[in-house]
């Protein structure tokens, strides 16, 4: 329903441009007769093609214009349907894949306690925290599928109000500062003092600044070194002097469940974080990129990620 009204609506705008611009060049051309000939002449009929002629020669390249933009921009229209239902498929492939590895383990794991195969009380527990640790990383998987689902639908609304992003994040940094302690990466920031305000989501933009913090800590190996900056107009730069991406990474980097490892969930991530955080930024007019390598306040990291607002 919803496609056949669009195609409606289209066909109407370009009938309409088309109608106008027959009229418009209708009338131009007659006035360039007027103005090269006279107006006399034109009125006594002493031109060699008549007026009427000209119109329809207008209208049939008109019709002939428009005809041919129309079907160019119904054949687009149905390439950008394609590709999307493609993506659809490849997010749902991705998310089968990355779920039967730890339901694999999980069912692995739950048969043999329920069978009685083991017995040592010690390895009991290692395998209910194994269960328990897979269970986790499936529910998070699950929770940030829905948050990318849903930035998908027409119908979410972001709830913006006058933030200041400095402040922001500052308390994001500070959320995830004990867990970047405990993955042995040192954390930097440098936040102008002053506030910087932006009409955002606050949550929505809180989730894009811990999600490039959390994929710095995911992705790099112990001792890397991760600095954060915003500057006084609010964009934001998170930089690290850790793992290079290799190229066929960085291609698809804001696509769902691509990420810096070879296995997504056996590893690090769940492939989604920056995913979400460049829809976040997109739905607010902004864009996220990433900078490899970047040299930042004169310092030179291996890589950046850059929220602009």
């Amino acid at each position: 329903m919803i496609k056949k009204l669009r195609l409606k609506v289209i066909f109407i705008v370009f009938f309409i441009l088309m109608i106008a611009v027959w009229i418009w060049g209708s009338f131009l051309f007659q006035n360039l007769l007027v103005w090269i000939f006279g107006k006399a002449w034109v009125e006594d009929g002493k031109s060699s093609i008549p007026l009427i002629a000209v119109n329809f020669v207008f209208l049939a390249v008109s019709i002939l214009i428009f005809t041919v933009l129309f079907f160019w921009q119904l054949d687009k229209t149905e390439k950008i349907k394609e590709q999307a239902e493609k993506e659809r498929l490849m997010l749902f492939a991705n998310m089968a894949h990355d779920l039967k590895t730890p339901i694999s383990s999980i069912l692995g794991y739950s048969k043999t306690l329920a069978l009685g195969i083991v017995t040592d009380e010690t390895k009991k527990i290692e395998y209910l925290n194994t269960i328990s640790s897979k269970a986790e990383r499936m529910n998070d998987l699950i929770d940030r599928l829905f948050e990318y689902v849903k930035l998908e639908s027409p119908e979410n609304i972001l709830h913006k109000t006058n933030v200041d992003v400095a402040e922001l994040l500052r308390k994001s940094v500070g959320n995830v500062y004990t867990d970047f302690e405990e993955a042995g990466i040192s954390l930097e920031a440098e936040i102008p003092e002053n506030q910087i305000f932006k009409e955002v989501d606050p949550l929505e933009i809180d989730r894009v600044f811990t999600n490039l913090l959390n994929n710095a800590r995911k992705h790099n190996p112990k001792g890397t070194a991760v600095s954060v900056f915003m500057s006084e107009k609010g964009k934001v730069t998170v930089a690290d002097n850790g793992n290079s991406l290799p190229s066929e990474v960085v291609a698809h980097l804001f696509k769902p469940f691509i990420s810096g490892d070879e296995s997504r969930m056996s590893k690090n991530g769940s492939g989604l974080g920056l995913a979400l955080a460049y829809k976040i930024m997109k739905k607010h007019g902004g864009k996220l990129s990433l900078v490899s390598p970047c040299i930042c306040n004169q310092t030179e990291f291996t890589k950046a990620f850059v929220a602009e607002f």
